[in-house]
């Protein structure tokens, strides 16, 4: 192929998902594995030009998976399942646990994620696809099968609510006891959306539009930044089970003077210092901190 060839493959990203000549599939949720599975050939994009051309294609009323909407929609959805990740641990870490009250912002945007992220498997039931053979298929009993096949049992996992219909089973609804803080944790399978997530990091690989270096940075940053919420979190929860005893736990009784978010921020600080320092230098820090209050 020449290049100039090439170039006008590479340039036609408006009309398909496409870097260097090759077109990635939105709709596939087969993030993290080799490059075959990831990259799809040129074909595919002359298919999907031809299929967006199509008169058929109005009636077929399927969502084409290099439609502009659907990769907003697909970005969107990105974002929240990132989101996701800090609102949830978050949550079971300082938030009320029994889900008591349920009535504030935090339940509110619960209670819209989920709606989202349900839309989305509506969304994938009606989303084409490219076949082996680099052909769409649009017929909506093998879009339903393909998808049944895969990703929908973990999509419908990460929308499930398994915290809400245990606690009404076990009697803690609406209880803030200890029982209902561990129960919390099944809080935790609502990040099974974050596949979204690995699967953008598989495609941006392969996008010669940004560097690997940069890409890696932007990676390796984002994964720190998580790992230090997620770390303040469990030190918090751990904490928070021991009712902050002074002799047992890292925090101490201060922490019953301090409110939601001053008690986010000061374990966050205890989270970074305890993976950038000594341990007994950041015991040392976080005592002092806890002492100038």
């Amino acid at each position: 192929m020449t290049s100039a060839t090439t170039d006008s493959h590479h340039n036609s990203f408006h009309t398909s998902p496409s870097v260097s000549g090759r077109v990635y599939d939105l709709g596939s949720s087969e993030a993290g594995i080799p490059s075959s599975a990831i990259v799809h050939s040129i074909k595919r994009e002359n298919t999907s030009h031809n299929f967006a051309r199509s008169p058929k294609s109005t009636e077929r009323a399927v969502i084409l998976p290099w439609s502009g909407e659907y990769r907003v929609w697909w970005a969107f959805l990105v974002v929240l399942a990132s989101f996701t990740a800090f609102f949830e641990t978050y949550n079971i870490a300082f938030s009320p646990s029994g889900l008591a009250p349920y009535n504030d912002a935090s339940s509110i945007i619960d209670y819209v994620l989920t709606a989202i992220f349900s839309l989305d498997i509506l969304a994938h039931l009606n989303l084409a696809f490219y076949d082996e053979n680099d052909e769409v298929v649009y017929n909506r009993k093998a879009i339903a099968g393909r998808y049944f096949n895969k990703m929908f049992w973990v999509d419908l996992l990460g929308v499930f609510p398994f915290y809400e219909v245990i606690l009404a089973l076990t009697g803690q609804l609406g209880k803030d006891s200890r029982a209902s803080q561990y129960l919390s944790l099944f809080r935790l399978f609502r990040l099974l959306r974050l596949h979204r997530v690995n699967h953008l990091f598989g495609m941006l690989q392969y996008n010669t539009s940004i560097s690997l270096i940069t890409l890696t940075l932007i990676r390796n940053f984002g994964a720190a930044l998580v790992w230090a919420h997620v770390a303040a979190c469990i030190f918090y929860f751990i904490a928070r089970q021991y009712a902050f005893d002074v002799d047992n736990t890292w925090l101490g009784e201060k922490a019953l003077e301090l409110n939601e978010l001053e008690s986010y921020v000061t374990t966050l600080y205890w989270s970074i210092v305890t993976f950038t320092t000594v341990g007994v230098s950041s015991s040392l820090n976080i005592h002092l901190f806890m002492d100038s209050q």
